[in-house]
């Protein structure tokens, strides 16, 4: 029976126009738009420029000149510095950084301090940099002290160290900002799964649909129903999103997906995400149809806008005053595990998004599953 309703269910989403086109046709037809609004900037995505950095010394130490000197040294693969250093007084140090005329301020005193304003890559090679600096700091000034003659030498180390950072940090991937668009509109498209799901509580609810009567009355199960409709519904969209990225990867050239398990992995957890989300709504809304439909896209595009769909920037925005939102926004995580993988080599930052998708999810597909459930009707 259940493969019976499943069957039926596929066939059912592949002849409904609207939910194809918006979470199949309409992702399309956005990144074509994205790709030739971009035009010729997209052939040069990775290239990476310096890192404008303000430097504030409060106190002469031997090895504060140890990283004034290494810092102009680092360079990309391409001979590119790394860093663009500039010497100021911490109160214009300040004002640059206000103005986003440096990405980070290092105070050097009794310690080495950095102070940023947002978290994106340029700001955590700069983290990642410091932090392995401090790890050789007091070898450096040890050296200093001990033996100056060979302070060249615990330079060239340091900076041959740095460069290793980078190589982990950046994991040959890809950093281009423009790519954000791209996460946020696969981000989207997962949301626009809510379209299925919200199909799906219509159907079941009998005092909705005259087709959704005629299927409360019958012997099989609720469960059931319930379950053959919400794997048809991820089976579809999980096909289309897959789609989405080939054509993005492979037509357009976009290159996003070089994982393509984890990524496709991300995929899927939005895509159950989007539908029992839409599930849901449609459970608790006891408006007529338009009113959840209007539910559901509402929430789901103020999700994507707040993910950097609009504005790329928008997610650093609220990291830095309001973070809590960006652990409960599923368009921001997804956005933010495919960020993770194409930057860099270790899948912690990975990992702790994947487990906030899992946790959204299995609230969403709990709650709806026991509301839809539940429903009795005295007559139909």
């Amino acid at each position: 029976m259940f493969f019976h309703q499943y069957k039926y269910r596929i066939k059912y989403f592949l002849k409904t126009p609207t939910i194809l086109f918006w979470a199949f046709f309409f992702p399309i037809l956005l990144g074509t738009l994205f790709r030739a609004a971009f035009g010729d900037i997209m052939l040069n995505l990775g290239v990476m420029d310096s890192i404008p950095v303000a430097v504030v010394i409060e106190k002469e130490l031997p090895q504060e000149h140890a990283l004034l000197s290494v810092l102009p040294a680092v360079t990309y693969k391409d001979e590119t510095p790394m860093f663009q250093v500039t010497k100021t007084t911490r109160e214009e140090a300040d004002q640059m950084l206000r103005e986003g005329a440096v990405n980070g301020i290092i105070v050097l005193s009794d310690t080495v301090e950095l102070f940023v304003s947002d978290s994106e890559l340029q700001t955590n090679i700069l983290k990642q940099f410091l932090d392995q600096y401090s790890r050789m700091s007091k070898a450096i000034e040890d050296i200093a002290r001990n033996d100056p003659q060979s302070l060249p030498k615990a330079i060239l180390l340091l900076q041959s160290d740095a460069q290793n950072i980078v190589k982990v940090s950046l994991n040959g991937k890809n950093t281009n900002g423009f790519i954000q668009y791209f996460y946020s509109l696969i981000a989207m498209s997962c949301m626009f799964g809510s379209y299925l799901g919200l199909s799906n509580s219509m159907d079941i609810q009998g005092n909705q649909k005259p087709v959704a009567a005629r299927r409360c009355i019958t012997p099989t199960n609720k469960l059931i129903l319930i379950l053959a409709d919400s794997s048809a519904a991820i089976t579809i969209h999980f096909l289309e999103l897959t789609v989405v990225w080939i054509y993005l990867r492979f037509v357009l050239g976009i290159p996003i997906g070089d994982q393509p398990f984890f990524f496709l992995l991300t995929v899927f957890l939005g895509s159950v995400i989007g539908i029992a989300y839409g599930q849901f709504v449609g459970s608790i809304s006891k408006g007529h149809e338009a009113l959840r439909v209007s539910i559901v896209t509402g929430i789901g595009l103020i999700l994507s806008f707040l993910s950097g769909l609009m504005v790329d920037t928008i997610k650093y925005i609220i990291e830095a005053n309001v973070p809590l939102l960006n652990r409960i926004n599923p368009a921001a995580l997804i956005t933010d595990a495919f960020y993770s993988l194409s930057v860099f080599s270790d899948y912690s930052r990975f990992t702790s998004d994947i487990v906030s998708l899992l946790v959204i999810a299995a609230i969403f597909i709990f709650a709806s599953f026991l509301l839809l459930r539940r429903e009795r009707y005295d007559s139909i």
